[in-house]
């Protein structure tokens, strides 16, 4: 697919994103909320974040250091 992401709309790499960061949380056996509140962002926050309906790279810097997932 790296080709193929630099055909993506921001709103696709939104979603796109939004997939990873929810795949992560998972991963490590969190909920939305208790992100959230590691994070010290709103629980609408990582909803909208996950959702693909935007977020502001604060609230994603500080959502994937949670998820230890700065790489």
């Amino acid at each position: 697919m790296p080709s193929e992401r630099h055909n993506l709309t921001v709103e696709e790499w939104q979603v796109h994103l939004g997939k990873q960061v929810r795949a992560a949380r998972l991963a490590v056996d969190l909920d939305q909320a208790t992100v959230a509140e590691r994070a010290d962002v709103s629980t609408g926050a990582v909803k909208n974040l996950e959702g693909g309906k935007g977020s502001s790279l604060k609230t994603l810097i500080r959502v994937l250091r949670v998820l230890d997932r700065t790489d």
